[in-house]
């Protein structure tokens, strides 16, 4: 996990890359477990439009936790 700043005084932290967020890997594990313990204010979903079925899950879950907003 790695984290700065930006022009706008607000924290950016870039959780390790994944898929889910069930937990099966530690990387779903560190990411999970920041968002729901965190509660960011924002959360950047960047996806890959290469493999939208794969990569528009994780969409679905962090919309499910409320973390992002249409």
């Amino acid at each position: 996990m790695t984290s700065g700043s930006i022009r706008c005084k607000s924290n950016v932290i870039d959780l390790p890359g994944t898929y889910f967020l069930s937990a099966y890997s530690l990387e779903e594990m560190v990411a999970r477990d920041y968002l729901a313990l965190e509660k960011p204010d924002m959360v950047v979903n960047i996806v890959d439009a290469s493999n939208l079925e794969r990569n528009l899950y994780l969409s679905c879950n962090l919309w499910r936790w409320d973390f992002l907003y249409a």
